[in-house]
């Protein structure tokens, strides 16, 4: 398996609530503890891994914060890693304040380049991307939309996959802006309903008619879309 997607640094900051500030209107919180994980692409990778021997990842750092040597640290060994790295940004980190009674998030600060890679960068991974996918019996996508996986990369994963599966995600980075329907012909797709809902902008529509909607728009194979407590709804070209 070949995974390619937006790697990403998660920081959780837990909190206790101290009361008003006297000087401002907010709440004052005290630090307890924090926490920092593999996150995006790297813990799919890690997820992956534990069910297959051979696990290439393909993502992108940022040179101004790489976070290097905590990523490699933080894979599991069966992993190859192949990185790019963009000069006009760090690597994607998203830092949350959390108040650990309730274990409520409050606000989160993101780190990043939302914009595209640049053409130089692009050009080096649709050359590595071109001889190296060929090679796998199956890629998986984890698109945050962040800034890495472009029109053109999408072109060169349709074209030279023999399988493929996507997950794009909607957040509050590229929300509106980084839909599913980019993709074309995908063997297997799992979003949420928020994320499926736009992609065919349907925000009301009974969610059975959704999902096939999509499925026909996509010419997915099969779809799966995550409906919170309520479980999952999955449809294959049959309906």
């Amino acid at each position: 398996v070949i995974i390619i997607g937006d790697g990403i640094i998660d920081e959780y900051h837990y909190c206790r609530s101290m009361g008003k500030s006297a000087k401002a209107p907010l709440v004052v919180q005290r630090y307890t503890t924090h926490e920092i994980f593999a996150g995006g692409a790297f813990i799919v990778a890690n997820h992956i891994a534990g069910l297959c021997d051979n696990v290439q990842l393909v993502t992108l750092l940022g040179k101004e914060d790489s976070r290097e040597d905590f990523v490699i640290n933080n894979l599991k060994p069966n992993i190859s890693r192949k990185f790019f790295y963009r000069y006009d940004g760090p690597t994607v980190h998203k830092k949350r304040y959390i108040e650990q009674y309730l274990n409520q998030k409050l606000f989160e600060i993101n780190y990043l380049n939302n914009n595209f890679i640049n053409s130089e960068c692009e050009s080096d991974i649709i050359d590595y991307l071109r001889l190296t996918i060929p090679e796998y019996d199956f890629v998986l996508i984890s698109d945050f939309g962040h800034g890495f996986i472009t029109d053109n990369i999408i072109k060169v994963i349709e074209n030279f996959s023999r399988t493929f599966a996507v997950n794009t995600q909607t957040n509050a980075a590229n929300t509106g802006y980084n839909m599913i329907t980019k993709y074309h012909h995908p063997n297997f797709v799992c979003i949420d309903e928020t994320e499926a809902r736009l992609g065919i902008q349907n925000r009301f529509g009974d969610i059975e008619d959704v999902v096939q909607m999509l499925s026909r728009s996509l010419n997915a194979e099969y779809i799966i879309v995550t409906l919170g407590k309520k479980g999952s709804i999955g449809i294959n070209k049959k309906n």
